[in-house]
């Protein structure tokens, strides 16, 4: 985004203090697929996991990036037993995606919310496709690899991943690929109220979301 361009200028008032204060409102999706689904998915795009070559590979595309501030957190998280899916071309990290196994709970900053999950749940965050590999369906090509990765490699029968509101093409690369829209998790602020809300999908899932405390839920499997 250009430095004072409108949607630079937008995005500024938007994230204002002052403007979040009288009113805002944010939502997440959450999605889930099964161990059963999951391990049926194949690519033949050669990913790697925990692979340190791969993630030396990344490069800066943002103003904000910091390879030395990326490395550091790689290396902490996979000394934390987080698994690292990747895939790099020409010297470059192309792809990369975040799973931790048998996840108790996942706090989603954006929505101020906390979701706790039934045992044996595995949680998928911060996938990253690097602009020069975008249009190339590696997104929906290294899902792929590391649902079943995880799944052949854990006991989870499940994992659960987010996409941010509005986020329609993450949200479909899921749901093309067996995973099932659990629904949406809502933050709506006026005057300085907070407002903590879920709404389900169109079509029943195998899953309800059920107040445990202000801004948490517990995920529950729904009963046959």
């Amino acid at each position: 985004m250009k430095k004072y361009s409108l949607d630079w200028w937008k995005t500024k008032f938007q994230n204002n203090s002052l403007t979040r204060y009288i009113h805002h409102e944010h939502y997440i999706h959450l999605v889930c697929i099964s161990r059963d689904v999951g391990l049926t998915l194949e690519t033949d795009l050669p990913f790697k996991r925990n692979s340190m070559d791969d993630l030396r590979c990344f490069t800066p595309t943002e103003t904000w990036h910091d390879k030395e501030a990326f490395l550091k957190s790689a290396l902490a998280k996979l000394g934390a037993g987080v698994t690292a899916y990747t895939l790099s071309e020409n010297g470059v990290l192309a792809f990369v995606a975040w799973i931790s196994a048998d996840s108790e709970k996942s706090h989603f900053g954006s929505v101020q919310q906390t979701v706790y999950y039934p045992e044996k749940t595995s949680n998928s965050y911060e996938g990253y496709v690097h602009p020069g590999f975008r249009g190339r369906q590696l997104f929906k090509h290294g899902v792929s690899y590391f649902v079943r990765q995880n799944f052949e490699h854990t006991d989870s029968q499940r994992l659960i991943a987010a996409t941010e509101g509005g986020n329609i093409p993450a949200l479909r690369g899921h749901t093309s690929n067996g995973w099932e829209n659990l629904g949406t998790l809502h933050l709506r602020i006026k005057m300085g109220k907070k407002e903590f809300f879920t709404n389900n999908p169109d079509t029943e899932t195998d899953y309800v979301f059920e107040p445990k405390a202000v801004g948490e839920w517990d995920l529950v499997i729904r009963s046959k």
